[in-house]
């Protein structure tokens, strides 16, 4: 299933993400945004985190599947398991190809 979606990036401390907090847990980043079904309604809040560690830095990312969605028939209705399962195979694809050009990515630009 594809399905036409529009991400609008929101600053962190939007999403509740405090600075401090993420200085002291050595957050480098944290990209935000609100996805939703074009032209209709946000359905999904996600995060992706980078922390900095001693190899490198490290991503892990944060879905709020349905969290916009405030009547509960409406997010059942949207938010099936066939689509919270498509979003998590789209996932396993971008982070394997991600990890297939980060190295040489890195090798070319790591240093500047």
């Amino acid at each position: 299933m594809t399905s036409q979606l529009v991400i609008h990036f929101v600053k962190p401390e939007e999403m509740g993400f405090e600075p401090k907090v993420m200085e002291e847990n050595h957050i480098s980043t944290i990209v935000c945004s609100h996805v939703g079904l074009k032209g209709l309604f946000n359905h999904t809040e996600m995060a992706h985190l980078f922390k900095q560690t001693d190899d490198g830095l490290y991503m892990f990312s944060r879905f709020w599947m349905g969290k916009p969605i405030k009547l509960k028939a409406v997010r059942r209705k949207i938010m099936t398991e066939k689509m919270v399962r498509g979003m998590a195979k789209h996932c396993c694809i971008e982070y394997r190809n991600l990890a297939q050009i980060l190295p040489a990515l890195y090798a070319e630009y790591g240093n500047e």
